[in-house]
């Protein structure tokens, strides 16, 4: 019987703390924009059955998603914590079309592969008082890189059109002011970085500096465009997974072509699982 892959349990232990702190902080983005709804500001429903923001008991999912948001980020019942943070991103995104973003459908891709984890193996609560696990399995944390790489990809692809390449978009939202022919150079780099981060994360040798070109991305995205809560929410969101990126096994090869992976992070026999 072919035994699971298992990995070191600290990797996703640090994205569930950097997951958990971002929680907390589009808890409160989330319930702003509720509010200025429900005080006049244009409601856009995604479904006419679906209760309005001044039907909803906006300050007890506040309260819920800032305490789940601190749980998971301490460990502490980490995995229902990240299904009940899951759950608060659908009933956010139904309240109103214009919460649909690309951070909070992370948010909840992120939360719902932690809950199948064991994020709390390492650095929480739970593993301080009831003993550290070993390893983790790796298929979880696969899908979640697959979950940010394919959000830069596309996020790449989409940026490819005439709108965009020419800067204007860029002019609009950056907070300083550039020559014109300086918004077209930034504006066909990013295009290129997000394409490149979508596809080096997965290799051995681009992967180092995928992580060290996403670090220098989302630090160029707070400092040069605005509303820095959202933007450095989703910069944690994404970075946080980048020690997985690099800890990940990747197959080697016998001289005859057999896959093999490195002996070091082959499955552990005798590792606890829940």
């Amino acid at each position: 019987m072919r035994q699971e892959l298992r990995v070191d349990p600290r990797p996703v232990a640090f994205a569930r703390i950097c997951i958990g702190i971002a929680a907390i902080s589009l808890a409160v983005e989330g319930n702003t924009f509720l509010i200025t709804i429900v005080d006049g500001r244009l409601a856009v429903p995604v479904v006419s059955w679906w209760p309005g923001p001044s039907e909803l008991p906006l300050r007890a999912m506040l309260f819920i998603g800032m305490l789940a948001g601190v749980f998971l980020a301490i460990g502490c019942c980490a995995k229902w914590c990240a299904a009940l943070i899951a759950a608060l991103q659908v009933v956010m995104v139904l309240s109103d079309q214009q919460l649909y973003s690309s951070h909070r459908i992370l948010l909840f891709l992120l939360c719902c592969h932690l809950v199948f984890a064991q994020s709390d193996a390492a650095w929480s609560l739970r593993a301080r008082y009831q003993g550290r696990r070993p390893s983790v399995p790796l298929g979880p944390q696969v899908l979640m890189i697959g979950a940010i790489s394919s959000l830069y990809l596309f996020a790449g692809i989409s940026k490819i059109n005439g709108v965009f390449l020419s800067g204007d978009v860029l002019r609009d939202q950056m907070v300083i002011h550039l020559d014109g022919a300086f918004y077209h150079l930034i504006a066909g780099l990013t295009v290129g970085t997000e394409i490149f981060l979508g596809l080096g994360l997965w290799f051995r040798r681009t992967r180092l500096l995928a992580v060290m070109v996403g670090v220098a991305l989302h630090i160029s995205i707070i400092a040069l465009l605005g509303d820095p809560v959202v933007l450095s929410s989703f910069g944690l969101l994404c970075v946080g997974l980048y020690p997985m990126v690099l800890s990940r096994p990747l197959p080697e090869r016998f001289p005859m072509g057999e896959p093999r992976l490195r002996p070091a992070l082959r499955a552990e026999p005798n590792s606890s699982v829940d």
